[in-house]
């Protein structure tokens, strides 16, 4: 087995971004396991699930993480692993405090924006539009007076909520292109994250690809439709 830690998932960004971002953040030195999905109509999952329970995984599932005898799943208990691992949780149990609470937050706004491009087809347009001018809105909203005047979300260093929260932004931004544009204090966020020079160096490589964001089955973000 690989020394590297490896981070397993399907070839997508989706629930995996955050912590690509957080590994290329700290510099680390990893690999990944991407999974192909096969096209419509069948979304053949074949890759994965001929070595799903192969892996020693207590809860056989993606993404995963592999490192040394450790291996865990769950997107945002694998984000958190890395960032305790390379020193990007918080320090104080008053800003632990902080961002657990907003992650329950960020949390709630993940599966509103994913469950938008999963509803059947006679739903989609609807759905998106109320998340677009409704849901989006209130939780930017709420968001922008929780950060105050930190320059991360929680603090003034970043922090593994602001992987998670960077990604999120990102999605709705390609998914509603100017969403965002009405919040200057998460305009100026999202410069401040891309302008880290790892994080530049990312997604300036051939490694970051701004799609596919979902797989195949979903509605929308497996390829640009502009």
């Amino acid at each position: 087995m690989s020394k590297k830690l490896t981070l397993g998932y399907w070839n997508v960004r989706a629930l995996a971004d955050p912590i690509r971002f957080a590994l290329e953040y700290a510099e680390a030195d990893y690999e990944e396991k991407r999974y192909e999905m096969g096209p419509a109509p069948d979304f053949d999952r074949s890759q994965w699930t001929e070595e799903k329970f192969s892996l020693g995984l207590d809860f056989p599932n993606l993404p995963y993480i592999l490192d040394g005898d450790l291996k865990m799943t769950e997107s945002t208990a694998c984000l958190k692993y890395v960032c305790r691992k390379y020193g990007l949780m918080p320090k104080s149990d008053k800003v632990m405090a902080r961002a657990e609470n907003v992650e329950a937050i960020l949390d709630d706004l993940r599966r509103s924006f994913f469950g938008q491009i999963f509803v059947p087809v006679d739903k989609y347009e609807e759905t998106k539009k109320a998340f677009k001018e409704n849901k989006y809105p209130d939780f930017m909203k709420k968001i922008v007076a929780f950060m105050g005047g930190n320059k991360w979300l929680v603090s003034n260093e970043i922090s593994y909520v602001d992987f998670a929260f960077h990604t999120l932004l990102d999605y709705a931004e390609c998914l509603n292109p100017g969403c965002t544009k009405e919040f200057p204090r998460l305009v100026q966020y999202v410069e401040d994250f891309k302008a880290l020079p790892a994080i530049k160096r990312y997604m300036l490589s051939d490694r970051f690809s701004t799609y596919p964001i979902t797989a195949p089955i979903a509605r929308w973000g497996y390829k640009k439709e502009c």
